[in-house]
């Protein structure tokens, strides 16, 4: 597994006080209603196949590239993408969780076309971030083509993109938070000693598997 923890917003670091507030959006019909500062920054885990695979050898390019690196060119994350199939509801899920919508849009047309390497494609889009973090969250529903279908999306061993993590500074809190929505989790805390690390998943709508993170 390769996991990028995401800390650094235009080369400062990410703010340490942002996210749940009162919220007047309701999800499944619930208010979220909370005051405590717990989210601090996003980050992913993404499953790589091995199999047939060989490290990357890039060249190097004048002084551009470094020891067969990209790092002095290579700024940060900066978006993750999530195909749904009924945007509106993940989209008030991530609402009431504390994100915000930047953009909204329809996408169509050549260039999104070309970009993402389909036949007319027709999609809508929301782009969220969370209060001082310049990672940004990206729910995309293709209307054509048709979203494809994947067994068990939200079974932590499927290929792929796998989970979004959500760091907080209080973990217990923030569990309790989600039970008070109905939202349970996939086990009680867990602990990672080595990395000094509390976590726990759970899941959103459309089986969309995310952990929250303790670190200290």
């Amino acid at each position: 597994m390769a996991r990028f923890r995401i800390f650094r917003v235009s080369g400062r670091p990410a703010s340490t006080h942002c996210c749940l507030r009162s919220l007047a959006t309701p999800y499944h019909g619930l208010t979220f209603q909370t005051d405590t500062s717990i989210f601090h920054s996003i980050s992913i885990e993404a499953g790589i196949t091995t199999a047939n695979t060989h490290p990357y050898n890039l060249p190097k390019t004048g002084n551009i590239l470094h020891e067969n690196t990209m790092a002095p060119i290579l700024h940060s994350i900066d978006h993750i993408n999530i195909v749904v199939k009924n945007l509106e509801e993940v989209k008030r899920f991530f609402v009431a969780l504390g994100f915000e919508i930047k953009d909204q849009s329809r996408l169509q047309g050549q260039w999104i076309s070309k970009t993402v390497g389909l036949e007319n494609v027709d999609a809508e889009y929301a782009k969220l971030t969370l209060p001082g973090d310049g990672t940004s969250l990206e729910l995309i529903q293709f209307k054509n083509p048709p979203v494809t279908n994947i067994p068990n999306p939200g079974q932590a061993n499927t290929q792929g993109l796998r989970h979004l993590a959500l760091q907080v500074a209080d973990i217990e809190a923030a569990v309790i938070f989600l039970k008070q929505q109905g939202i349970e989790p996939v086990s009680a805390i867990q602990e990672y000693t080595p990395a000094k690390k509390k976590l726990v998943y759970f899941k959103g709508p459309e089986d969309i598997l995310l952990e929250l993170a303790q670190y200290g």
